[in-house]
């Protein structure tokens, strides 16, 4: 096919995608912001749509699970669990914006204070308010996007010229959750791709699954109120205390990472150098106390050392 094993030129660097970094720093900002501001009495978080899988055979029924909570405990009134129409281990296509919105409507209406909802970015989470264009747009309905927010342009313009015009005067995205919740006085917090472990719920699902698959076995059959009944256990199992040692886990990762992000950008932390193709004898290294070097064993790339002792504010 035209392949061939050779050493590659140059060295490369292993970064973290930029947007990423700026999502995590902006996440990190905000959160900071909100609890030094003092204004926002009660932090929780909302990790929607949970599966309580049983481990026995039967019919095949998945139930859907979604729940609220924070320090304190979960949210009262908050909870709901219905029977999934889906067999497939697939929860999500359960859940659509119009079925969530309708709960977290319901969800909001409990809260007594003024709250930060930490929210991830499913797509039933991130319904908009008015859709904004996008290259699956026909040129139709672009130009009625253009006319309907007064924005000028040429008649005789080909879909892709239409398209660049419509992107340099996209608005601002809003959803129609984050809306709700303003309306009700309270403010969504987004979280970055791949940053599930700033969510204190993920641990709080974890120990309420662990408890309902731990004491499935003894339920004598499996209709709805059966499960229910184990569920509401596991919920009640997670005690304001439990609640409170999650969260507080969750705020000591968040504050380490805050001040891992200001001690990279005081600059005094040298880059990490990947070096490839090369073996551990190379003497040209602009990295010296922190390069991670390879061999070749078998075909394959092998991590000789990470001498990284010294790296400050960092753990692995």
């Amino acid at each position: 096919m035209g392949f061939s094993w050779t050493t590659v030129d140059g060295r490369k660097a292993l970064i973290e995608n930029e947007n990423i970094v700026l999502q995590r720093i902006d996440f990190l900002r905000k959160y900071k912001e909100e609890k030094e501001r003092g204004t926002v009495s009660k932090s929780w978080q909302d990790k929607s749509l949970q599966s309580a899988k049983r481990r026995t055979v039967g019919d095949g029924k998945r139930f859907i699970v979604v729940n609220a909570g924070g320090r304190t405990g979960f949210v009262p009134g908050a909870g709901l669990l219905f029977v999934s129409g889906q067999k497939t281990a697939d929860y999500h296509g359960e859940m659509n914006g119009e079925t969530f919105l309708m709960w977290f409507e319901d969800m909001l209406v409990h809260l007594e204070e003024p709250s930060v909802i930490i929210m991830d970015n499913a797509s039933y989470h991130s319904t908009q308010v008015e859709k904004t264009p996008t290259t699956n747009w026909t040129k139709a309905a672009l130009i009625a996007w253009l006319e309907k927010n007064g924005i000028k342009h040429e008649n005789n313009l080909l879909k892709v010229e239409l398209l660049r015009i419509a992107k340099q005067n996209k608005p601002r995205i809003r959803y129609e959750v984050d809306e709700l919740a303003r309306y009700y006085g309270h403010e969504i917090l987004r979280l970055p791709p791949y940053h599930c472990h700033y969510n204190a719920i993920e641990l709080v699902w974890a120990q309420c699954k662990h408890h309902y698959n731990s004491n499935v076995g003894r339920a004598k059959r499996f209709d709805n109120d059966a499960v229910a009944a184990i569920w509401k256990e596991a919920l009640d199992a997670s005690t304001p205390e439990r609640w409170a040692r999650c969260v507080d886990h969750v705020e000591k990762l968040i504050q380490a990472d805050w001040e891992r992000e200001v001690h990279i950008d005081s600059g005094t932390i040298p880059p990490l150098i990947i070096h490839l193709g090369e073996d551990s004898s190379s003497e040209d290294s602009d990295s010296e106390e922190f390069e991670v070097t390879t061999q070749q064993v078998d075909g394959d790339s092998e991590v000789l050392a990470v001498p990284l002792d010294d790296l400050p504010g960092c753990s692995y």
